[in-house]
C-alpha cells in the first residue's frame, strides 16, 4: 500500500520542510475520532508507515481533554457518532480561539450534497468518503499539513517584515534626533530604509521650481533609476497626498514632505508587492512628517547661521571688535543656555501656533513630561481643559499688545496640569520676541503648590495658636477685671480664687509659649541635639525621678524595667520625651493603677515602652495625636491642663535622633506608646 500511494512534489517538499523546522516533534500528530474501533485500527495501520503518529478516540465526550493532551496537527472526525456528532465537535473547535486554525478532515459514508455542504459550513477543511481509499486519504492529509505549514511560514514572513519595519522606524527616529546636517540626515534615512526595512530603493527629492513644477533628487539608496518616476512624485506633490504605483514587479509609494499644509519635497520607497499595507503606509507617513519637521528645523538653523555669516562678512573691517562681540555672544548664549537648563522654574517657548518649541529641565520636573514628549505639541497639553480657551485668547490679545511681557493670572489663579493628570497652582509671566514673520512666546512658570501649602499651614497655625492663647488670656483678663472693679474684698475667698485662676492661666500661657518655641526651634533645625554617650538605665532613672511626685499625687504606681546599654543621644531631650509620655499616662489613668516603663534591646536599636490602663485612644486618632494642638477631647486642655503640643515635641525629638514613635491602644483598656532609638 505504501508503494501504491504517490505524493505530489509539493507534498514531498512540505514533508522535507516539516523535518527541518525546529520543533520538539519529529513527526506530525493525527487525532482520529470514530466510534468504530475497526475504522480506528485501519487508520492507525494505514497512516503509521508514513511517519505519522496516530491517536485514536472512540468516545467523543473525551475529545477536549484528549485535544489538550495530544495537541494534534490534524483531526479526523466521523460525522455520525452516538454521543456527539463530528459536526458538533468541529463547531466547538472553530469556536475555540486556541484551536480555530486546526485542520479538520471528515470521514463520511454519505455522498449527499446537503451533508457535504453542512460539513464545509461548520468549518471542515476536507472530507474523505468511506470506504477509505488509502492513497487518497494520505494525499489529502499531507496536502492539509502542507497548507497549514505554508500558512505558518507566511505568518512568520509577515512578522519578520513587521520587525524590519520597526527597526527601520527606530533607526530613522535616532537619525532625526542626531541630525546636524540636512543632506546627511536624508542619506541616513535612505540608507536606513534600505538596510533595515529591506526596501529595494529609496530616494528623496525637493521641489526645485513651482511653475512649471519640477523635482530634483538629493539623496538615494538602492539600485533603481528615478527618471521615469518623477511623474508620480510630481503628482504626489501636487495633490499633497500619498500615491501608490507599480513598476514592473515592484510596488512603490510616493509620500510628500509637507510643512504648513504645503508639499516642499517627496520621498519615494520601492519594495516587494507585500511590502506595503495600510499600517505600514501610515508608519511611513508619520516618518515622513517627522522628517519634514526635522528638515525645516535644520533649515531654520542653517538660515540663522547664514545670516550670521553674512553679517560677519559685512563687518570685516571691524574684525577685532567683531571677534570680541562674538566671544561675548557665545559666552552669553552659553550662560543663557546653562541658566535655562538648570533653572528650577519652568521655561517654555511656543511658536505663533502655540506649539511647544522649548521645554527646559525645570519644566520636565514640574510637569512630569520629557522634552521629547512635548516638543511640537500644543501648549494645551499642559493646561486643564477648562482653561485652554481662556489661555489661547490671552495669548492672542498679548500678540497685539505693545507690551513685551505680561504677568499671567493677575485677576485669577492659574493652574497647570501634569502628565499624570493632577493639577497645581502656578504663577507665570509671558514675553514675546518677533523673529521675522514669526512670533516666539516664552512662558516663565513657577509651581506654587508648596507656597500655597505653607500659607495654608501658617494660617491654620496662627488660627489655632490664637485660639489657644485667647483661652488663658480671657481667664486672666476676666479674673483681674473682677479684682480691679473693687466689688470684691482683696482678702475674700472669692478674690483669692480669682487670683489663683489668673496665676494658673498665666502658667499655662507660659508653658504654651515655651512649647511652641521649642517645637519650632527643633523642627527648623535651630536647636542642635547635644548628643553624647548615655546609659539607658540612667536616662530612665532621671525621667522617673522627675515624674515620681506627679505619680504619687495621682496615686499611680510606676513599674520600671531598666536596660544597661549605651546610646548616642541628647540626654535632656530623651528624658523630656519619657517624662512627657509618663505625664500623659498619669493624667489619663485612674488612682491605684499601674503605669509601666520598660526598655528592650532589639538588634541595633533600643525600644522604650510606656503602657497604661487608662481610657484608651480611638483608632482614627492614633496618628493625628502626634500633630500640633491635637487632643482627644476639647475639654482635655482645660481639665488636664495641657497645651496639645507634648506629643508633637516628642515626635520631633525622636525624628532628630533618627528614631520612630507610635502608639497602640484599645478604648477602655489603655494605651501603649513605643519609641525606638538607634544604637550608634
Amino acid at each position: 500500500m505504501q508503494q501504491a500511494i504517490e505524493l505530489s512534489p509539493l507534498s514531498t517538499s512540505v514533508i522535507e520542510e516539516v523535518e527541518e523546522v525546529e520543533d520538539e516533534r519529529a513527526v506530525a500528530r493525527i487525532l482520529v475520532v470514530d466510534d468504530d474501533p475497526k475504522i480506528l485500527a485501519v487508520l492507525e495501520t494505514l497512516l503509521a508507515p508514513w511517519g505519522l503518529q496516530v491517536w485514536t478516540l472512540e468516545n467523543p465526550q473525551h475529545f477536549h481533554s484528549t485535544l489538550q493532551t495530544v495537541k494534534p496537527d490534524l483531526v479526523i472526525l466521523d460525522i455520525e457518532m452516538p454521543q456527539m456528532s463530528g459536526i458538533e465537535l468541529c463547531q466547538q473547535v472553530r469556536n475555540d480561539s486556541d484551536w480555530s486554525d486546526l485542520p479538520i478532515l471528515f470521514l463520511t459514508v454519505h455522498n449527499d450534497a446537503g451533508i457535504i455542504n453542512q460539513v464545509f459550513t461548520v468549518g471542515a477543511d476536507d472530507f474523505v468518503s468511506k470506504p477509505i481509499i488509502g492513497p487518497e486519504l494520505v494525499n489529502r492529509i499531507f496536502n492539509r499539513l502542507e497548507r497549514n505549514k505554508l500558512r505558518l511560514l507566511q505568518a512568520q514572513a509577515s512578522l519578520r517584515h513587521v520587525n524590519r519595519m520597526l527597526k527601520a522606524m527606530q533607526a530613522c527616529n535616532k537619525s532625526l534626533l542626531r541630525a546636524q546636517n540636512e543632506l546627511d540626515l536624508l542619506r541616513d534615512i535612505c540608507n536606513t530604509l534600505t538596510e533595515f526595512g529591506k526596501y529595494k530603493y529609496v530616494w528623496v527629492g525637493f521641489v526645485e521650481t513651482e511653475e512649471p513644477l519640477s523635482i530634483i533628487p538629493v539623496a538615494s539608496s538602492g539600485n533603481t533609476g528615478t527618471d521615469n518616476l518623477l511623474d508620480v512624485a510630481i503628482n504626489a506633490v501636487t495633490t499633497a497626498k500619498t500615491c501608490l504605483f507599480k513598476q514592473e514587479n515592484n510596488i512603490g509609494v510616493s509620500i510628500p514632505l509637507i510643512w504648513k499644509h504645503k508639499a516642499f519635497g517627496i520621498i519615494n520607497i520601492f519594495g516587494e508587492p507585500d511590502s506595503f499595507d495600510t499600517e505600514f503606509i501610515k508608519q511611513l507617513e508619520q516618518l515622513t512628517a517627522d522628517l519634514a519637521y526635522g528638515i525645516i528645523s535644520l533649515r531654520r538653523e542653517q538660515e540663522r547661521t547664514n545670516e550670521l555669516v553674512k553679517v560677519n562678512q559685512t563687518l570685516q573691517c571691524e574684525l577685532e571688535r567683531r571677534l570680541q562681540m562674538q566671544e561675548a555672544l557665545r559666552n552669553s548664549q552659553a550662560l543663557f543656555a546653562g541658566i535655562v537648563s538648570i533653572a528650577s522654574d519652568a521655561i517654555i517657548s511656543i511658536d505663533s501656533e502655540q506649539c511647544i518649541t522649548l521645554f527646559n529641565s525645570g519644566a520636565e520636573r514640574i510637569f512630569g513630561y520629557l522634552a521629547s514628549e512635548v516638543l511640537g505639541q500644543p501648549l494645551d497639553l499642559l493646561l486643564p481643559q477648562r482653561y485652554t480657551k481662556i489661555h489661547r485668547r490671552h495669548v492672542s490679545d498679548f500678540e497685539t499688545s505693545p507690551n513685551q511681557s505680561r504677568k499671567m493670572g493677575e485677576r485669577r489663579e492659574i493652574y497647570g496640569q501634569r502628565k499624570d493628570g493632577t493639577e497645581f497652582p502656578a504663577e507665570a509671566s509671558i514675553s514675546k520676541l518677533k523673529l521675522g514673520d514669526e512670533t516666539v512666546y516664552t512662558v516663565y512658570l513657577q509651581d506654587v503648590s508648596d507656597r500655597k501649602q505653607i500659607e495654608r499651614m501658617k494660617n491654620e497655625f496662627i488660627s489655632v495658636v490664637s485660639h489657644e492663647l485667647r483661652t488663658p488670656l480671657t481667664s486672666i483678663h476676666g479674673s483681674l477685671g473682677m479684682l480691679a472693679s473693687g466689688l470684691l474684698k482683696p482678702d475674700s475667698q472669692q478674690s483669692q480664687r480669682l487670683l489663683q485662676i489668673a496665676t494658673d492661666s498665666t502658667e499655662r500661657l507660659v508653658r504654651l509659649i515655651n512649647d511652641i518655641l521649642d517645637i519650632e526651634r527643633i523642627e527648623s533645625g535651630r536647636v542642635k541635639m547635644s548628643k553624647q554617650t548615655c546609659n539607658v538605665a540612667d536616662l530612665i532613672t532621671e525621667a522617673v525621678n522627675v515624674i515620681q511626685p506627679l505619680a504619687e499625687k495621682a496615686e499611680v504606681v510606676l513599674s520600671v524595667t531598666k536596660l544597661s546599654v549605651d546610646v548616642w543621644v541628647d540626654p535632656d531631650r530623651i528624658v523630656r520625651t519619657l517624662t512627657n509620655l509618663l505625664s500623659n499616662a498619669i493624667k489619663f489613668s485612674k488612682s491605684n493603677t499601674n503605669i509601666w516603663l520598660e526598655a528592650i534591646q532589639q538588634e541595633k536599636e533600643v525600644l522604650f515602652i510606656v503602657k497604661d490602663n487608662g481610657r484608651g485612644i480611638p483608632e482614627d486618632k492614633l496618628e493625628i495625636i502626634f500633630d500640633r494642638f491635637q487632643q482627644l477631647d476639647a475639654s482635655d486642655a482645660r481639665r488636664q491642663d495641657g497645651t496639645g503640643l507634648g506629643l508633637a515635641i516628642c515626635r520631633s525629638i525622636i525624628q532628630q535622633h533618627n528614631g520612630n514613635i507610635w502608639v497602640e491602644s484599645t478604648l477602655g483598656e489603655g494605651s501603649t506608646f513605643y519609641v525606638t532609638i538607634p544604637i550608634e
